[in-house]
């Protein structure tokens, strides 16, 4: 399953949803990861609050990966997958509202991993 992820609104309510799929509380998923409780709330509300590395560690945890997607493949996959396709074009109606039309950032998008780590 992907969650494209084009704006950091998108992360939080991925993030919490990959835990509550799991079934986990976040006390449970922060004793996985060493933290308290407190600190997954502060992640799920903010995941900009984590490094890059804490972050790949969550979703591991999770066991979920993030991949980075040109807006190329994703046009070249989107007959498969439309997901890509929207991904890309909010991402690309958010370059145009800033006035940087053609300067869209590449789409990130999180898969969950199929079977157990």
């Amino acid at each position: 399953m992907d969650f494209p992820i084009a704006v950091s609104g998108q992360l939080r309510q991925q993030l919490r949803a990959l835990r509550r799929m799991r079934g986990w509380t976040q006390a449970e998923l922060g004793k996985m990861l060493g933290v308290g409780q407190a600190r997954i709330a502060e992640i799920e509300a903010n995941p900009g609050s984590v490094s890059v590395e804490q972050l790949l560690r969550l979703l591991a945890v999770l066991q979920t990966r993030m991949v980075l997607q040109t807006h190329e493949h994703a046009s070249a996959t989107s007959g498969a997958d439309r997901v890509y396709g929207r991904s890309a074009t909010v991402t690309q109606g958010a370059a145009r509202q800033k006035g940087k039309v053609g300067e869209a950032e590449p789409a990130i998008k999180i898969e969950r991993r199929q079977g157990s780590w």
